[in-house]
C-alpha cells in the first residue's frame, strides 16, 4: 500500500476518534471556555463541525511535517478541511428533510444526536 495512502487511513481512524472525544472534554474540563473553543458546547450543528474541524487540523500538521516535500499536500489538505465542515451540514440537513432524525445517521456523518427540532427551528 502506498505510504501517504497508510497515513491518510490512519489520520481518518485518528480524526473519528479524537472528535468523539472532543464531544466530551468540555463537559470533563469543568466548562473552560478555554476547551470550549476547541470542543462541543452545545448539540449545535456548528459546535459539531469543530469535532471534525480540529482534529484534522492537528493531523494535517503532523502530515506537514512528515511529508514534507509532497508537492500536493497543502491544497489537498485545505481542500479537505473546507470540505469536512460543508458535507456535515449538507448531509446533516438532507438527511433530516427525509428521514426522521437518526442515531445511526448523526454518527456516521458526525453530528451528535439531539437535533429533534423541525428543520425551520435549527
Amino acid at each position: 500500500m502506498n505510504r501517504i495512502l497508510r497515513y491518510e487511513i490512519i489520520g481518518i481512524v485518528f480524526i473519528v476518534f479524537l472528535g468523539s472525544f472532543l464531544h466530551f472534554t468540555y463537559e470533563l474540563s469543568g466548562f473552560n471556555p478555554v476547551v470550549g473553543a476547541f470542543s462541543a458546547v452545545n448539540e449545535s450543528t456548528w459546535e459539531h463541525l469543530k469535532l471534525a474541524v480540529f482534529p484534522a487540523l492537528i493531523y494535517a500538521v503532523f502530515e506537514f511535517y512528515r511529508f514534507k516535500d509532497a508537492k500536493n499536500l497543502w491544497p489537498a489538505k485545505a481542500v479537505s478541511i473546507y470540505l469536512m465542515p460543508f458535507l456535515i451540514a449538507v448531509f446533516f440537513y438532507l438527511y433530516l428533510l427525509f428521514i426522521p432524525d437518526n442515531f445511526v445517521m448523526d454518527i456516521t456523518i458526525f453530528r451528535s444526536c439531539g437535533s429533534d427540532r423541525p428543520i425551520g427551528e435549527l
